[in-house]
């Protein structure tokens, strides 16, 4: 077993004794690696490098394959479990309205941003887009034209969502996210991470036969309401103790605020400064104005936007250095 933790600014999320219990169960050889946040920000050219594209999520993964291919050449991971049973019930504001009867409207995009005020409109998806850029902030902000344009976000999660042809919003979610965030993301930084390091890694949750049985199953069962893994649950039930199986679901959330606004300050700067979106090619001096600048004063928490924008640049000048 191996935890990767960063040490001092998520203990909230510290599942050690956990994985030392499970560890302990079975008598399984159990390591346990420590992270400081400055390592990991000082390596994110590294991952940059071996990445080959902009990425601005799943970091500390990095530390795991790293640990890992010391001594083995194969490993398996959890990627899958997530998307084949419920994804964190991320469809669950908005089920009803593309389910059996009308609830409740779906999640809207930045409602209470000023930003995003004039754009505001309804978007029938639980997926993370709403968090990150939606298109009509890409547009804004976007200095380059033609090919180089982001592409529209919410006509290709729209379409998707329509080709799915299923009834259950739990089904089309879990389709859009096979077939987008899934091997786009997920397994993209899997493969890249781990192959860095020497490791083979392997994905039994998506083993063909398990998600093949698994989407037989009806969505109210395969993710009920108000606990999408409770079938993953009971599946489990011989082999973990119940406490590890009545846990809460838990995220690894990287504490993006305080680096953005510490550490990472002077390099956003020198990144995405005035000075240099006044050189750029990609993004327009407003950005600074509008996003950057005020997420550093504290006015605003756009730290997931400042953070990708960050990464974009920052795999934009190793790009260039190669």
């Amino acid at each position: 077993a191996l935890l990767v933790e960063l040490r001092g600014v998520v203990e909230d999320l510290d599942e050690l004794p956990r994985a030392r219990q499970v560890a302990e169960k079975w008598g399984a050889e159990h390591h346990e690696l420590v992270l400081g946040a400055d390592r990991l920000l000082d390596d994110l050219p590294r991952m940059v490098a071996a990445l080959d594209e902009p990425y601005a999520g799943g970091l500390p993964s990095w530390y795991v394959f790293e640990f890992i291919g010391r001594d083995c050449k194969v490993a398996m991971t959890g990627t899958g479990g997530d998307e084949l049973f419920g994804n964190y019930g991320k469809w669950a504001g908005y089920l009803d309205r593309f389910g059996r009867r009308p609830a409740r409207n779906p999640l809207t995009l930045y409602a209470d941003d000023p930003l995003e005020r004039s754009q505001r409109r309804e978007f029938p998806h639980g997926h993370a887009y709403h968090r990150y850029l939606s298109d009509a902030m890409k547009r804004r902000l976007w200095r380059g034209e033609g090919a180089s344009a982001p592409a529209d976000t919410e006509a290709w999660l729209e379409e998707r969502w329509r080709s799915t042809g299923v009834r259950d919003a739990r089904d089309a979610v879990a389709a859009i996210d096979f077939g987008g965030q899934l091997p786009d993301e997920f397994l993209f930084m899997t493969d890249r991470f781990s192959m860095a390091h020497g490791v083979e890694a392997r994905v039994p949750f998506l083993d063909r036969e398990l998600v093949e049985l698994a989407f037989r199953i009806p969505a109210r069962l395969r993710s009920p309401r108000g606990d999408s893994k409770a079938l993953l649950r009971r599946v489990v039930e011989p082999w973990l103790p119940a406490e590890l199986r009545e846990a809460p679901k838990r995220g690894f959330v990287l504490p993006l605020a305080g680096w953005t606004r510490g550490k990472l300050r002077p390099m956003i700067e020198e990144f995405l400064g005035p000075a240099a979106l006044r050189r750029h090619d990609r993004l327009s001096p407003r950005a600074w104005d509008e996003l950057i600048l005020p997420h550093l004063r504290g006015e605003v928490d756009r730290s997931a936007q400042v953070f990708t924008l960050f990464m974009l640049e920052l795999w934009a000048r190793e790009s260039a250095c190669a």
